[in-house]
């Protein structure tokens, strides 16, 4: 009995961990859905950190969905997302980043992040370059910032963002730098927010 008892304990324990975990990406050009690209030898799932640092293109292929609890594309990397795919990001941690962009990152598919605003956070902070074409959506929910840019963002995408709200005060869209175009194919709607919308800061522009 004692040795079930272990032996369970231990299996608890290593599912925790792993859920814990930051998982890198060490392929070259290549699919998110493919194992042999990820250091753990499995996709990313919920509860997981994603990096992917690899000076090459990482595709979350067509019809396919990509699961983390956030993601962090360094410089030199592009994220594409294709038609009809999603990157579905679930936040666990306090005052947590969804999807940070110091690269570049394209979408045609659908971007879906959700947070806790109670704890803090941005949904998407872009350093880099972010593009979506007019096929792709991406939903913020529950975050204390939606986006925040000081990159360059350029989005002909159906943006929706809900339930912003930050104690200290705040917006959804806070523009720190860097250059927003939102083209004419493109709508940003934002729901449920207690403080201000749309806000300029430096050298930004809109």
């Amino acid at each position: 009995m004692l040795k079930s008892s272990i032996s369970i304990f231990f299996f608890f324990f290593a599912v925790i961990c792993l859920s814990a975990q930051t998982v890198s990406w060490v392929g070259g050009r290549g699919a998110w859905s493919d194992p042999n690209n990820w250091n753990t030898g499995m996709v990313p799932r919920h509860g997981q950190s994603v990096w992917i640092d690899c000076n090459c293109k990482v595709v979350i292929e067509r019809n396919s969905t990509a699961r983390a609890s956030s993601v962090s594309v360094r410089p030199g990397t592009l994220l594409g997302i294709e038609r009809n795919a999603m990157l579905d990001i679930q936040i666990e941690t306090n005052g947590g980043t969804g999807l940070t962009n110091l690269g570049t990152v394209s979408t045609n598919g659908f971007i879906n992040i959700e947070g806790n605003r109670e704890t803090g956070g941005i949904a998407i902070n872009n350093i880099g370059e972010f593009s979506t074409t007019i096929s792709a959506e991406i939903y913020v929910n529950n975050f204390q910032k939606a986006i925040e840019n000081s990159g360059d963002f350029t989005t002909g995408a159906d943006i929706f963002i809900e339930n912003i709200s930050s104690p200290g005060g705040g917006s959804a869209i806070r523009l720190m730098d860097g250059n927003f175009f939102n083209n004419y194919y493109g709508s940003i709607t934002i729901e449920d927010v207690t403080n201000i919308g749309i806000s300029l800061f430096n050298n930004s522009s809109f």
